[in-house]
């Protein structure tokens, strides 16, 4: 295992926001998402998530408008994604993650695992 903060250069830190599609206008969501410099915009099973600078945080408010986000956070994400080549290994790294997460000391844990 390495310290603390020894992969930290693997991942972009940024803020996150997610919205239901169902009550949140995709074209609005967009607006937002434009607003903030975003990096990126996720839509999956009925959410959208918008990724944007950490730095634009603080004006994400003002940029709302009349949206309400489900979700409001910072994350870490990764900047490349690692494969893992079977099943098997995959159920392993999973556990290992899981482990991880259920630590006293730990609050969240990010993984650039695909």
């Amino acid at each position: 295992m390495g310290t603390q903060g020894s992969v930290h250069y693997l991942f972009q830190k940024c803020s996150m926001m997610q919205f239901d599609s169902a009550v949140s206008p995709e074209d609005k969501v967009f607006e937002f998402g434009q607003a903030l410099d975003a990096y990126d915009i996720d839509e999956e099973e009925g959410m959208i998530t918008v990724y944007f600078p950490f730095e634009q945080f603080g004006r994400a408010k003002s940029a709302l408008g009349n949206l309400t986000p489900t979700i409001s956070e910072v994350e870490f994400r990764p900047l490349a994604r690692v494969a893992v080549p079977t099943e098997q290994e995959a159920k392993h790294v999973i556990e290992l993650v899981e482990a991880i997460e259920d630590l006293p000391d730990v609050h969240k844990v990010f993984t650039n695992l695909e």
